[in-house]
C-alpha cells in the first residue's frame, strides 16, 4: 500500500458533508483507531479464506506504522485537513469541506498534496467516533477515527 492511496482514502473519507446547523459536534481532531480499522480491512478482503495468525499480525504491524502519524481535523468552519506521515517520513495532506446531518458525515476532498482533486466519502459520527467508508481500486475500506479532544 502506498502513501498516495492512503491519503486519497483519508481525503475522500473526510471531505464532503452537508452543512451542519448545530454546533458542529463532530468538529475536532481525530486519530485512526487502529484495531477496528484493521479488523475492517481484513474483513473486507475479497478472498473468503481465514487468515493465519501470523498474517494478521503482519497486517496489524504494517498498518499500525502507516496510520500512527495520521491525523484528521474537522474544523468549525466546515473545512477539513487530513495529514499522513508514512514510515519513511514523507508527508501527504488532503483538504476540503465537510458537513454533518443527523449523524451522517460527508467529506469532500478538493486538494491532495497541493493539487486539485475531487472525491467524496460519507460516514457516521457518534460519541467521538467517526467512521468513514471509501472504495479505492475496487477495494472497500472503513476507517475508524477517534476524537482526540472532547
Amino acid at each position: 500500500m502506498n502513501r498516495v492511496s492512503v491519503t486519497g482514502v483519508l481525503g475522500a473519507l473526510l471531505f464532503l458533508t452537508p452543512a451542519c446547523s448545530e454546533a458542529n459536534s463532530a468538529a475536532g481532531i481525530y486519530a485512526v483507531d487502529i484495531t477496528p480499522t484493521i479488523d475492517g480491512i481484513i474483513a473486507s478482503r475479497s478472498v473468503d479464506v481465514e487468515l493465519p495468525p501470523e498474517a494478521r499480525t503482519f497486517i496489524q504491524t504494517n498498518f499500525s506504522k502507516l496510520f500512527e502519524k495520521t491525523t484528521f481535523e474537522l474544523k468549525n468552519d466546515q473545512t477539513f485537513t487530513g495529514t499522513q506521515e508514512n514510515p519513511e517520513g514523507e508527508t501527504s495532506t488532503a483538504t476540503g469541506i465537510w458537513s454533518e446531518a443527523a449523524g451522517t458525515i460527508t467529506i469532500s476532498t478538493t486538494h491532495e498534496d497541493g493539487e486539485e482533486k475531487t472525491s467524496t466519502q460519507t460516514g457516521t459520527y457518534k460519541d467521538g467516533i467517526l467512521i468513514l467508508e471509501a472504495e479505492q481500486d475496487g477495494q472497500k475500506m472503513r476507517l475508524h477515527l477517534k476524537k482526540k479532544d472532547s
